[in-house]
């Protein structure tokens, strides 16, 4: 049977790490739970598609705000394990964090996707119903 789960604690946490992992592959877990602990702060949640007591698709996101989205979803992290794709897990989640946003009064989700990912793009835009909206950039800086 699967279930999508909010996940808080530490035990939470180690379900989520491993399929974490296999997105943000160079991610330690000391480093995870470092950041999680000041991303949560900020309002980042995650929550996670389980079958029998494992996680086998996980969604990091925090509701914002801004001038061209209003109130939105941002979407960090969507991972299903590699072993469970395409059985429709991703699109549960999405279903999932669609009804919190309406339950949030938010206007969009979003969510930016690696340039080189193109079957998570055709999921998004095909499968999901997004719309490539725009260009995302960074600069590293120098230590």
């Amino acid at each position: 049977m699967t279930e999508i789960k909010n996940y808080y604690t530490k035990k939470d946490l180690n379900k989520v790490y491993p399929v974490l992992k296999e997105l943000r592959q160079s991610l330690n877990k000391e480093k995870f739970l470092k950041l999680y602990r000041k991303m949560e702060k900020q309002g980042y949640k995650f929550i996670g598609l389980e079958f029998n007591g494992q996680a086998i698709c996980i969604a990091g996101y925090s509701i914002n705000y801004n001038f061209y989205n209003e109130k939105y979803i941002f979407v960090y992290d969507l991972v299903t394990k590699n072993d469970e794709q395409s059985k429709e897990y991703g699109k549960s989640m999405l279903k999932h964090l669609h009804r919190i946003a309406k339950n949030e009064n938010c206007t969009y989700i979003s969510l930016e996707s690696g340039i080189s990912r193109k079957d998570a793009h055709r999921f998004y835009t095909e499968k999901m119903g997004y719309e490539k909206f725009c260009l995302s950039f960074r600069h590293k800086l120098k230590n």
